[in-house]
């Protein structure tokens, strides 16, 4: 990990948050769009924010195809998202319970992803995300966090609810708000960020985190370190899942690659032109791990050995469920800020040996290998 001239958030900032919270009547919200069956909203206390105490808006449904306790999990929207209905909806039909709340002091206007998610909420807490210059307990990061942290809290409290089967994943920035909360709430049973890393500084400013640029340099460099989800995810000790695309612009594959060093999870997902939204976050390698863990699914394969060798690439797995297929994908392009070609190779599985024969020019490959229940990915550095 690169050498830090901040501290990280100190763990003692989220004590509060890991007790139950209070929760406020909701007869008076009206929405102009359907609710499914089993979704009902919640208002929780949050944090104060300049000198007044805020709440926090909530969707939390339960399936209706299981029998409690209901396995659960918490769903971290990314930039311009709010509570969904339809996520939580989709992982309801999936078996487990969900609790999806909006992160920008806000309410939900629609039920999924669009050009306008939310309103303004007078009880929210609509914290500007990029602040640096405030203090830690006026920074949007940590009003996300300890959203998060509570919801978990509050998922704890229910009595229909499987406590030791409390899994969370987020997209986007969700995904860097989930990378974040895993390394002060080790309560939950598995942890899926989607596109969010770490490294967001690498080689000059993503366009995520652009706002910054206004900032001076020190201060931009004290919220890089207050805020570090490569840090967190090393303090993370549930099952870890990473997932991106190859080419995603806010979450470039050179920060990722880096928190996936530092990070070591135990499974990752890596595919070319998935794209990034909300809809195409929400994959089925996600849930395959949500219920491997959950006890509904088998744990997927794991891989050691990984090795580039010339033009050889190479990797030992064990476990998944049979049968097994193998493909390599590879590109012979310099990431430019545009999407590059990934032709994909097949690759020979000799018992729990995968290799495959990579073309000259090649400057990164990975393996994704495909079990009975889904697809992982092998990768190391570039090559």
């Amino acid at each position: 990990m690169d050498k830090k001239l901040f501290p990280l958030a100190p763990a003692s900032l989220f004590a509060k948050a890991f007790q139950v919270p209070k929760t406020f009547p909701t007869e008076g919200l009206s929405f102009a769009f359907e609710v499914p069956e089993g979704i009902r909203p919640i208002l929780y206390e949050g944090e104060n924010y300049q000198g007044r105490q805020t709440k926090v808006f909530a969707w939390y449904g339960i399936p209706n195809n299981v029998k409690p306790p209901y396995p659960a999990i918490v769903l971290v929207h990314g930039g311009g998202g709010t509570a969904f209905t339809e996520w939580v909806h989709n992982w309801n039909e999936r078996g487990f319970a969900a609790i999806a709340m909006d992160l920008n002091g806000a309410l939900p206007i629609v039920t999924r992803e669009n050009i306008k998610a939310y309103e303004p909420f007078a009880d929210g807490a609509s914290v500007d995300r990029h602040n640096p210059q405030d203090p830690l307990e006026e920074q949007w990061a940590f009003h996300s966090i300890t959203a998060i942290i509570r919801a978990n809290s509050l998922l704890r409290s229910l009595p229909e609810i499987d406590h030791e089967h409390i899994g969370i994943t987020g997209i986007s920035w969700g995904g860097w708000l989930t990378s974040l909360t895993v390394g002060y709430d080790q309560r939950f049973c598995f942890a899926v960020p989607v596109y969010g890393c770490g490294y967001l500084n690498e080689g000059g400013l993503t366009h995520t985190v652009k706002q910054l640029e206004t900032q001076p340099p020190e201060l931009q460099q004290k919220w890089f370190d207050t805020w570090n989800p490569a840090e967190c995810l090393v303090k993370a000790q549930m099952p870890l899942f990473m997932v991106n695309d190859c080419d995603d612009k806010a979450y470039p594959m050179t920060s990722w690659i880096k928190t996936f060093q530092d990070a070591k999870p135990l499974a990752a997902f890596l595919a070319p032109a998935f794209g990034h939204s909300h809809e195409a976050g929400d994959r089925p390698e996600v849930l395959r791990f949500a219920r491997a863990f959950c006890g509904q699914a088998t744990k997927p394969p794991t891989f050691s050995n990984f090795k580039i060798d010339g033009q050889t690439i190479s990797v030992d797995f064990k476990g998944g469920k049979p049968p097994y297929s193998a493909c390599v994908f590879y590109t012979t392009q310099e990431y430019a800020g545009s999407p590059r070609e990934w032709p994909s190779l097949p690759a020979a599985i000799d018992g729990q040996h995968i290799s495959a024969s990579l073309p000259a020019g090649t400057v990164f490959a990975f393996v994704n290998l495909s079990d009975a229940e889904g697809t992982v990915s092998a990768l190391d550095v570039q090559c």
